[in-house]
């Protein structure tokens, strides 16, 4: 989308990106590559955690509900970037989901075959098994072992953990439950504990029509694009008083793509198939292809370092309990795993926070 508007603008289009200390999240060093390719007027910046612990006594306020993305972050310092240069920006949000970018569609693909290859009855055989085994009490107590921390955090990653993985896995009754419950960072039934619901929660793609790869993509489209993308950009956008528009969904490309067949829409270019024919006359093919990042942040890093200290200001069991939302047990134990060193646990730490963060605005 940047190459096609640099070539037929008639002026220097400026593009903007956000990049991070910490190497393995950090993509800005590509972005400025591609950049000075084009010929864009290019801005970047390091956000730091200073800068984050600025802004996130914001994020109640900017998302103005309980928003756990934490892209959100990068997000809003991006656009009060831009807001300083420019009153409207595009994103090229949509093309994940309208032509089979993301890789744990790969993935679950993989998980699903492997699954297939066991018959019904050994299935369910496993999953019983399974299920009479207290594995997540297992897991809890294998953190109390006394071994070197590597070695503790190899066995609970490659057996205890691995077993709730795989029990949920087996004994989801459809494709749609499968992907729901492998795509999750909870466990099954794990937010019905936490807010004290009587049943599980349940998110499903099995009503949407075609293969399995399709019904993840209309899945994403009618509710993970709408309901964490576009709100994300939405919202920092406006946080700053600048215009988000989103070109790839216009409704001529929205209905293009999805007459495509998913074979057409991944192809022997893998992920994103015929976007990547498209930008290919554009930029040279060696200078774009990496390994798909995703625009994450260091949270792991940032929870562990300059922001520790907003864990014991929000997700202190007094308050947990005082507001009566949120079990403050499950909140509690899920904290003290992760600072014993449960690097697993730091998005549904994330989430909690993210969670009070919204609270503390009084609502």
């Amino acid at each position: 989308m940047t190459a096609i508007l640099q070539k037929h603008s008639g002026a220097t289009i400026h593009t903007f990106t956000v990049g991070f200390n910490e190497p393995q999240v950090n993509e800005s060093q590509y972005a400025c590559q591609v950049a000075r390719y084009l010929g864009t007027h290019h801005t970047e910046r390091i956000l730091e955690t200073d800068e984050a612990m600025r802004i996130l006594p914001l994020w109640g306020q900017l998302y103005d509900e309980p928003f756990a993305d934490e892209s959100g972050i990068p997000t809003y310092l991006v656009s009060k970037m831009a807001s300083g240069q420019v009153k409207v920006v595009l994103s090229a949000d949509g093309g994940d989901e309208l032509f089979c970018g993301y890789n744990h569609y790969s993935g679950m693909l993989e998980r699903l075959r492997k699954r297939a290859q066991l018959p019904v009855f050994v299935r369910h055989g496993l999953a019983g098994l399974l299920k009479r085994l207290p594995v997540n009490e297992l897991d809890s107590a294998a953190a109390f072992l006394p071994l070197p921390h590597r070695l503790q955090r190899a066995i609970r990653r490659g057996v205890t953990r691995r077993a709730c993985q795989v029990r949920d896995n087996l004994v989801a009754a459809s494709n749609g439950e499968f992907y729901e419950t492998a795509s999750s960072h909870w466990r099954a039934g794990e937010v019905a504990e936490l807010i004290g619901l009587s049943e599980r929660v349940r998110e499903t793609t099995d009503f949407y029509p075609g293969s399995f790869v399709e019904q993840m993509c209309l899945w994403d489209i009618h509710n993970y694009l709408p309901g964490d993308i576009l709100t994300k950009v939405d919202r920092a956008t406006m946080a700053v008083s600048i215009e988000g528009r989103e070109p790839l969904l216009d409704h001529r490309i929205v209905e293009m793509a999805l007459r495509l067949p998913v074979g057409l829409r991944r192809g022997s270019l893998g992920t994103k198939h015929l976007l990547r024919q498209v930008l290919y006359r554009y930029v040279p093919r060696e200078m774009v292809e990496r390994p798909k990042m995703g625009f994450t942040i260091p949270m792991l890093e940032w929870l562990r370092g300059g922001l520790a200290h907003l864990l014991d200001e929000h997700l202190n069991p007094s308050d947990i309990a005082r507001q009566g939302i949120l079990d403050p047990g499950i909140v509690q134990r899920t904290v003290a795993a992760f600072r014993r060193g449960d690097d697993y646990l730091v998005n549904k730490v994330w989430i909690l926070l993210a969670f009070q963060l919204w609270r503390s605005e009084g609502v």
